[in-house]
């Protein structure tokens, strides 16, 4: 059996499996209503910026974001 013949399927399992999840991720955070900006590990806070006030920098805890984005949306 020849090399190729052994590689060229699993490097077409990889790419068959790989574009769709790289799409999916890519739509993903293109749709969502904010972009993460940063994240302060001492308070256990995320700074998040919404697409409809890209200039304001929020800060919240997780339970809070988590209340946001339901209400966002």
């Amino acid at each position: 059996m020849n090399l190729l013949d052994t590689l060229l399927p699993v490097i077409g399992l990889l790419v068959t499996l790989g574009a769709p999840t790289v799409g999916v991720v890519f739509s993903y955070r293109a749709n969502r209503p904010y972009k993460v900006v940063g994240h302060s590990f001492e308070l256990g806070m995320t700074a998040v910026r919404w697409r409809d006030d890209p200039n304001r920098t929020h800060w919240y805890t997780p339970d809070h974001l988590a209340q946001q984005i339901g209400q966002h949306r």
